[in-house]
């Protein structure tokens, strides 16, 4: 297949405007800066082509911006990105299977297979290979896209789904328990949680289940300013740990 690269050369204009020549039609696109290095991170410039540039994008005629880039599905195996400048480059979606020598032989989807971790394989004449995905270009360009109609992706898409939302509450829970200590009445930290991992919360929640006399759970911006007040009114400090610790038992009772 023809490549899609294409072979340009780029003289510099004034006003920081540039023309690029592609130097197999003699093709010429002139680029316009409008906006560089703006406080989101965006570089915008038009780009005029009276040949190329048609579509109509309500920006001027024959005219273009940069962030008119597109990467669509074009087939069941194909897509097609177009970059800011309007050119086109064509993605083919392939499959292979690994070989015990580590060579590829090309493989059809349907006989492809995603296991819940994500890994691919392939079941041919009662072997099974290691398989391997790529959407790439003629020219060996590569694109990461969302993996469609092989066998067991339902499976795969709910275990994600399941991976996603455990994550999801593992961040939720994650700054509450490292929040909480155990503290004694003068606000003075005797327990906390260092690493949020199964065995360290387990640890903490028994520490908690089996508090001793005159032991509270509070955030540490409670127990700290608990340790303040004792410093400075002592006899508040009195007040307010006993009424945490009357709160304390009647939870438990």
């Amino acid at each position: 297949m023809k490549s899609e690269i294409k072979t340009r050369k780029t003289i510099p204009l004034c006003g920081g405007a540039e023309a690029h020549i592609e130097l197999s039609t003699g093709e010429n696109t002139i680029k316009i800066p409008a906006i560089t290095d703006s406080e989101m991170g965006v570089s915008i410039s038009h780009y005029i082509n009276q040949n190329k540039y048609t579509t109509e994008r309500f920006v001027g005629k024959n005219l273009r911006l940069n962030l008119h880039e597109s990467f669509v599905k074009s087939g069941d195996t194909e897509y097609t990105y177009q970059d800011g400048m309007g050119d086109t480059y064509s993605f083919q979606e392939k499959y292979y299977r690994i070989l015990d020598n580590g060579t590829k032989a090309s493989e059809s989807k349907e006989n492809v297979t995603v296991l819940d971790d994500g890994s691919l394989i392939c079941v041919k004449n009662g072997y099974t290979y290691p398989a391997e995905r790529q959407v790439v270009t003629v020219d060996g360009l590569r694109a990461s896209t969302k993996l469609e109609g092989v066998k067991n992706i339902e499976d795969y898409e709910q275990r994600s789904d399941e991976l996603r939302q455990a994550e999801e509450r593992y961040n939720s829970y994650k700054d509450v328990y490292k929040d909480y200590v155990v503290c004694d009445q003068y606000g003075n930290i005797e327990k906390t949680i260092t690493e949020l991992t199964v065995g360290k919360v387990e640890e903490f929640v028994k520490t908690v289940s089996a508090l001793g006399e005159n032991k509270l759970v509070l955030t540490k911006s409670e127990a700290l300013n608990l340790r303040n007040l004792n410093r400075t009114k002592p006899e508040l400090a009195v007040q307010v740990s006993t009424d945490w610790l009357n709160k304390l038992s009647k939870t438990n009772t």
